[in-house]
């Protein structure tokens, strides 16, 4: 997967097939490509595939300024020690973060029917962001830090 996203190119969809999928990198997918108007990169599960990917350091998916990006149909989830509803990871954990700037805003992202859960942090974290679209997601022991702004936390300054 980690492949996929750092050789897509503008109207490439990547299917993710059913299975855990694991990362010791800051994010277990890290998404730094952008798409274009009439050409988006969709990252999506495999017809009746249910893809899990399990944080272990801070983020299931991270966007970096990108634009014309669509998720959909994944599972996130917080990896969490044995017997315990503590996460594995020492940071806080965020399901999907989008991460814009203020001199490169993400534009045109849409994140649709993914289910993230057990994140300490947000499920999904935007800032500086035009044209997001999150609908039909799913989000279950989500926020469990007392410092946790929201499920669903969007700071746009722009």
């Amino acid at each position: 997967m980690l492949k996929a996203a750092t050789s897509v190119l503008p109207g490439d969809t990547v299917y993710i097939l059913k299975g855990d999928y694991y990362s010791d990198d800051e994010a277990v997918l890290e998404i730094t490509k952008s798409g274009l108007e009439n050409s988006w990169i969709v990252f999506k599960n495999y017809r009746n595939h249910k893809p899990v990917l399990h944080i272990r350091n801070k983020y299931g998916i991270h966007l970096k300024s990108v634009q014309y990006i669509s998720i959909e149909g994944l599972e996130i989830n917080a990896e969490m020690k044995i017997g315990s509803n503590y996460p594995v990871s020492k940071f806080q954990t965020i399901g999907i973060f989008l991460e814009g700037s203020y001199n490169a805003p993400l534009n045109s992202v849409k994140i649709y029917n993914n289910f993230i859960q057990n994140v300490s942090a947000e499920a999904i974290l935007a800032n500086y962001f035009d044209k997001l679209t999150i609908s039909f997601n799913k989000f279950y022991n989500n926020t469990r830090n007392p410092e946790s702004k929201a499920t669903l936390a969007l700071l746009n300054e722009i």
